[in-house]
């Protein structure tokens, strides 16, 4: 059973919460990986795009329910 700390977002990912190597961890299963993005007054950072996310947004949610006007 894993250490929970109240208060923290993502407790049960471990004591510091859930970190970006345990966000990139989850995702790959998904294939969904961290790339270099350049950034014009920051420079270059790693992290996910929104398009990676389009095929496993489409397969593993379902679209929102419809209501009645």
């Amino acid at each position: 059973m894993p250490v929970v700390t109240p208060g923290k977002r993502w407790a049960e990912y471990g004591n510091g919460g859930l970190s970006a190597r345990g966000l990139q961890l989850l995702l790959a299963d998904y294939q969904i990986r961290s790339a270099n993005h350049r950034f014009g007054d920051v420079g270059q950072r790693k992290g996910f795009s929104r398009s990676q996310f389009t095929d496993a947004w489409v397969r593993y949610c379902p679209p929102p329910a419809r209501t009645a006007p």
